[in-house]
């Protein structure tokens, strides 16, 4: 079983906190502000909330998925777009959410494609940036 700070050491720069009784209390946090800084971090650092809508809602959701036996984090994301084929194929729930699918970056789908299908079409064929699960790329 993990502990809080293996969980830690994975995951980018951030910090736990912990609620009893009303009480609110940083219970881990990474030691690096940022993994190629040599700043490190305190529990009374700051962040920016720059698109934390996201992690909110999609991890709400893909909780409520997973214990509604809906959705497993380790299965494929082709169960779900069976036109994600060859090396994407292999690609899974948990991939995406930890940003490790290997996917290039942002790109302006919206512009370029016309509808939803489109932009699941594009994506199908563009080719992967990096391996599945070689490294992680946070990109909006």
């Amino acid at each position: 079983m993990k502990t809080l700070n293996d969980v830690l050491d994975q995951g980018p720069t951030g910090l736990v906190f912990a609620s009893s009784e009303g009480h609110l209390e940083v219970r881990g946090f990474r030691d690096a502000l940022d993994l190629a800084s040599p700043v490190t971090m305190s529990k009374n650092s700051s962040f920016d909330m720059a698109s934390i809508t996201k992690i909110i809602c999609s991890t709400a959701i893909i909780m409520n998925l997973v214990q509604s036996r809906e959705i497993q984090v380790n299965q494929p994301i082709h169960d779900f777009f069976p036109e994600w084929k060859g090396e994407k194929s292999s690609i899974t729930i948990e991939h995406l959410l930890r940003h490790r699918s290997g996917l290039l970056p942002w790109r302006p789908l919206y512009i370029r494609n016309k509808d939803i299908e489109e932009v699941h079409q594009t994506i199908a064929h563009l080719p992967l940036d990096k391996e599945v699960d070689s490294v992680r790329v946070y990109s909006d």
